[in-house]
């Protein structure tokens, strides 16, 4: 009987941290979704979470309606950042993307340099809805 109250315990704890990990989710993904311009490249981002908790992000530059030059790609959620892993087939570098101060910061690692640093940080705002 006490191995029984006790994994009933333990399985309750583990259902809360579950929902609170539900929840903390759920949150960063409400501050990412959406669309992120740069004024100074008129460069745009749109994040979407259309497909479970994996992100996709299209970037392009020019005017807002001019997506079909959009480059795709596909970001899974990390603590409170969204992460773009290195892609060596399409020479695509790690990138991070976190909020900060309601700003959207876009940093990236140079492709085919030996080290840890960024090399880019790019930000955006959020346009209304």
């Amino acid at each position: 009987m006490l191995v029984t109250v006790f994994c009933a315990e333990a399985d309750a704890q583990h259902q809360k941290t579950a929902i609170q990990t539900r929840a903390k989710i759920a949150g960063i993904k409400k501050s990412f979704e959406g669309l992120w311009y740069n004024q100074k490249t008129r460069r745009y981002i749109s994040i979407s979470f259309d497909y479970g908790d994996d992100a996709l992000i299209n970037d392009w530059r020019g005017k807002l309606t001019n997506r079909s030059t959009a480059d795709a790609y596909i970001a899974f959620i990390k603590g409170n950042k969204l992460i773009l892993p290195e892609e060596k087939e399409h020479h695509g570098v790690y990138c991070e993307m976190l909020i900060s101060k309601r700003k959207l910061l876009y940093k990236c690692k140079g492709l085919l340099l030996k080290t840890d640093q960024f090399t880019d940080s790019t930000s955006f705002v959020k346009l209304p809805d």
